[in-house]
């Protein structure tokens, strides 16, 4: 059918990255922008890496009317474009060509990636990432099991990455 909804999450990070890390850096640097900042952006984005959301971080746009499909939900639609000028990596796909397994697994909820770490090249460059799920085994155990658990004490696991702080382009 129809997209139900226009994804709001798209506002948010585009709304956080202009007047939230854009307006905070130029208090510091009237001529900041996010192409020249130093940016590290992670967190638990609630989209997987074949989200419009994620492709907004990595791509620096997404336009007005794309659709993205959730399994067993409604289509949502981009009601207005998004841009950004940040040139955004994710780090564990950078490092390891692929994003974690899973970062979140809550009951009854399908395992799911949804935490990232990003870093703005050419001012950053990711040199390696921590999976805390290192084996196969522990990666059926979590999605056996849920989370959290008695190893893994939240709903989310932790997102860890190396970055080099380059030199001045």
């Amino acid at each position: 059918g129809p997209p139900a909804e226009v994804n709001p999450r798209l506002s948010q990070v585009r709304s956080s990255l202009h007047k939230g890390v854009l307006a905070g850096a130029r208090t510091f640097d009237a001529a900041a922008t996010l192409a020249n900042l130093r940016l590290v952006y992670c967190g638990d984005f609630n989209d997987e890496a074949d989200s419009l959301v994620y492709k907004l971080m990595v791509t620096g746009s997404v336009d007005a009317g794309e659709v993205q499909t959730f399994d067993g939900f409604d289509d949502v639609v981009v009601g207005k474009a998004a841009t950004h000028d940040a040139s955004l990596v994710s780090s564990y796909a950078h490092c390891t060509g692929t994003e974690p397994t899973v970062t979140f697994k809550a009951p009854n909820m399908r395992t799911s990636t949804i935490d990232f770490v990003f870093a703005a090249l050419p001012h950053l460059r990711p040199l390696m990432v921590f999976d805390r799920l290192s084996t196969p085994e522990a990666i059926a155990d979590v999605i056996r099991t849920s989370l959290p658990s008695a190893e893994h004490p939240s709903d989310h696991l932790p997102v860890c990455a190396v970055i080099e702080l380059l030199a001045r382009v």
